[in-house]
């Protein structure tokens, strides 16, 4: 059963190890830490204000968007934050979406299925694949918004894979 759940997983030998979802729960643990907070904190402190822009701090956990940590920025006008219930309609879950794993990925398709209309009209794993690559490639996500005059942009946040264990 918790293999079943994804907490369990068995590696080539056989051997029972720790699945997807123990792994997402070290991710989580790891960036919730003190010292990660504080690091993080600063961080998002210095960006905010070289940009002067809302910063939002994100990590994917079963299939969806979960925002860590944000800083408004001091502008006279602002966009309100709104998460939105699909992850393809943000630059910031489509930029999870192209740097998840293959678990997180299946994951991502079982919750929210393919993009279609909320991205470039993407109606295949083939057209997803291609979608997040090119992400992949430019190291951002752009999408310009022409009708309400505003930019959305994210960029991946990226650790080594033994991360969460050091």
């Amino acid at each position: 059963s918790m293999a079943a759940s994804g907490y369990a997983a068995q590696n080539a030998e056989g051997r029972y190890v720790a699945g997807p979802r123990c792994d997402q729960m070290g991710r989580w643990n790891c960036l919730r830490g003190e010292q990660a907070s504080r690091v993080l904190e600063t961080q998002l402190d210095t960006l905010g204000r070289q940009l002067n822009e809302m910063i939002v701090f994100a990590i994917l956990v079963n299939g969806d968007w979960v925002s860590l940590a944000r800083r408004q920025s001091n502008q006279a006008v602002r966009i309100a934050s709104q998460h939105s219930d699909n992850i393809y309609s943000a630059a910031t879950g489509r930029t999870l979406t192209a740097y998840a794993s293959v678990e997180d990925t299946a994951c991502i398709l079982s919750r929210h299925g393919l993009p279609g209309k909320r991205w470039n009209n993407i109606r295949s794993r083939k057209a997803l694949q291609k979608a997040c690559e090119q992400i992949q490639e430019q190291g951002i996500c752009v999408i310009k918004k022409p009708d309400c005059g505003t930019v959305m942009l994210a960029c991946p946040v990226l650790l080594p894979a033994d991360a969460h264990t050091n």
